[in-house]
C-alpha cells in the first residue's frame, strides 16, 4: 500500500505548507491543480496518499477543548474558551479537512477514466474515498463547525464561492455515499499484508452505525452495528492492552503509522523524564473516572517516576512501533453505540447485555442502571473510560446536547459559544459565502 507515495505525500505537503504549522494557508489558495491519475501506478498512489492525509491536527483540538484532555500548561485559547476567528489552530484544522476531501473528490472524478483498471477496481477506490471523506465529515467537521459546505466539486472557481448547508443535510449526503460504497468494498483485508489500514465493507458499515447514532435513526444505528458484531473478521480482544497491538481482531480500521502524519504522536502524552514533550496531559477528571478496579486504567494511564501522570495508549515515540497505530474504529464502540440505540428505544435488557459486556471485559461488574435515564447516562460514562483519547469524547458530548451540563461542571471559563468553533477568518474573507459566522463570535 505504501509504495510509490512518497512523491504524491511530498506533493500534498507542499500544498498544505506543513501540518506541524497548521496549515496556515487556505485550502483553495493551496491547490493548484488536480492531480493527474492516468494509470495503475499513479491510482495506487493517490488512494495511498489519502489515507496519509487523515487524520491530522484536529484531533488534538477536540480533545482539548473536552474534560478528558488539558494541554500544558492549561492556558490555549482552546482550554479557556478564547478561540477567535483568528486562532492559529482553527485555520490548520480545517485546511487540512479540505485537503483530504478535494483528494477523494479528485479520486472520485478520475479514477473511472483510467483505462488499466478493472471495473471492480474503479469502484472499490471510488468507495475508499468516499468513505474516507466521509468519516472526515463525521470525525471533525461536523463536530467541531456543525453547518459546513458540502461538496463533490474539484473546480476552484467553485471552492471559491462555496456555501454552509445545515449539518443535517450533510449526514444524509454521507449516508448516502456510504449505503453506496459499501457495495463496492472488500469484506477482507488485504491477502498478503492483512493489515486494518485500509477501508473494507466493515468499516463503512461501522462508519455507518455511528452515522445513524448522529441522525438519531436509532434501528439503522442499531442493525449496522449489529453487521458488524456478527462479522466473523472481529471479535474483543480478552485483554485489554491487546486491543491497541496493530492488527487486533477488535480493529475494523486503524490508522498508518507513518513519519509524515503520526510521527511523535506519543511525543506530545509522554513527559520529558520519557523523551517526550507533554503538550497534552490527561485531565483530573479523567484520572478518577474509572471505577475501583478497572483494568482499562493502566492501558490509558500511566505515572512516572516523578508522579506525573500522563496518556499511556500510544507508547511508541519514534512513530515506528507496535503502540503507535490509531484504533479510528474498533469493536467495543460498535456495542456502545448498539447498547445506546437500544436504550433510546427503550430496549432496556438488549441495551444493558451489550453494556455489560465491554464492562465485563474490563473486569468490572453488571451495570446497576434499569431505567432508561440512568442506563443512558451509564453508556455515556462508559463510552467515557472505554474510548478515551481516542477521539470519541467531544463528539459524544455535542450529538447528546450534553455539552453545555457537562463542560460547565467541568470547566469554570465555559462559554456556551464553545460548542461550535468559529470559521477561520481567512476563509471568511476570501469567501463570503461561507458566512454567517458561528454564534458568539
Amino acid at each position: 500500500m505504501k509504495t510509490n507515495i512518497l512523491l504524491y505525500i511530498t506533493f500534498i505537503l507542499l500544498l498544505s505548507m506543513g501540518c506541524e504549522n497548521f496549515l496556515d494557508e487556505s485550502p483553495v489558495d493551496s491547490i493548484t491543480d488536480r492531480t493527474a491519475i492516468t494509470d495503475r501506478e499513479s491510482a495506487e498512489s493517490v488512494i495511498a496518499a489519502l489515507y496519509e492525509l487523515y487524520p491530522g491536527r484536529p484531533a488534538f483540538i477536540l480533545a482539548a477543548m473536552s474534560d478528558e484532555q488539558n494541554d500544558v500548561p492549561g492556558d490555549s485559547e482552546f482550554t479557556l474558551n478564547a478561540v477567535q476567528p483568528t486562532t492559529g489552530g482553527i485555520t490548520g484544522a480545517w485546511s487540512q479537512s479540505w485537503e483530504l476531501i478535494y483528494t477523494a473528490n479528485n479520486i472520485v472524478q478520475e479514477i473511472p477514466r483510467v483505462v488499466e483498471l478493472t471495473l471492480e477496481a474503479k469502484n472499490q477506490y471510488v468507495a475508499e474515498a468516499k468513505t474516507m471523506c466521509a468519516l472526515q465529515y463525521l470525525v471533525y467537521l461536523i463536530p467541531l463547525w456543525g453547518d459546513v459546505p458540502w461538496t463533490e466539486s474539484t473546480d476552484i472557481e467553485v471552492l471559491r464561492k462555496i456555501s454552509r448547508i445545515p449539518k443535517n443535510e450533510v449526514l444524509n449526503n454521507i449516508i448516502s455515499d456510504l449505503l453506496e460504497a459499501e457495495l463496492h468494498l472488500p469484506d477482507e483485508y488485504d491477502t498478503e499484508a492483512k493489515t486494518r489500514t485500509r477501508i473494507t465493507r466493515g468499516a463503512a458499515k461501522a462508519i455507518l452505525a455511528r452515522a445513524y447514532l448522529y441522525q438519531e435513526n436509532w434501528q439503522g444505528a442499531e442493525n449496522k452495528a449489529t453487521e458488524v458484531i456478527n462479522n466473523r473478521l472481529y471479535e474483543l480482544q480478552t485483554n485489554y492492552e491487546d486491543v491497541f497491538t496493530p492488527n487486533s481482531k477488535e480493529s475494523i480500521f486503524e490508522l498508518w503509522s507513518n513519519v509524515f502524519t503520526n510521527e511523535g504522536v506519543a511525543q506530545n502524552f509522554f513527559p520529558e523524564s520519557l523523551d517526550g514533550r507533554y503538550a497534552y496531559a490527561p485531565t483530573v477528571k479523567i484520572q478518577n473516572a474509572f471505577e475501583p478496579g478497572d483494568l482499562r486504567k493502566a492501558t490509558a494511564l500511566n505515572t512516572d517516576d516523578n508522579g506525573l501522570v500522563y496518556i499511556f495508549k500510544y507508547r511508541d515515540i519514534t512513530a515506528s512501533g507496535d503502540f503507535q497505530e490509531k484504533k479510528e474504529l474498533r469493536l467495543a464502540e460498535m456495542y456502545l453505540i448498539r447498547a445506546e440505540a437500544r436504550a433510546r428505544q427503550n430496549k432496556l435488557t438488549e441495551a444493558q447485555e451489550d453494556l455489560n459486556i465491554i464492562r465485563n471485559r474490563a473486569g468490572l461488574p453488571n451495570t446497576s442502571a434499569s431505567n432508561q435515564n440512568d442506563l443512558l447516562l451509564a453508556i455515556e460514562q462508559e463510552r467515557f473510560v472505554e474510548l478515551c483519547f481516542e477521539g470519541h469524547r467531544w463528539a459524544d458530548l455535542i450529538r447528546t446536547k450534553r455539552v453545555d451540563a457537562v463542560m460547565s461542571e467541568f470547566n469554570p471559563n465555559w462559554n456556551p459559544r464553545a460548542k461550535l468553533l468559529p470559521l477561520p477568518q481567512t476563509e471568511l474573507d476570501l469567501n463570503p459565502n461561507l458566512r454567517p459566522q458561528n454564534p458568539g463570535y
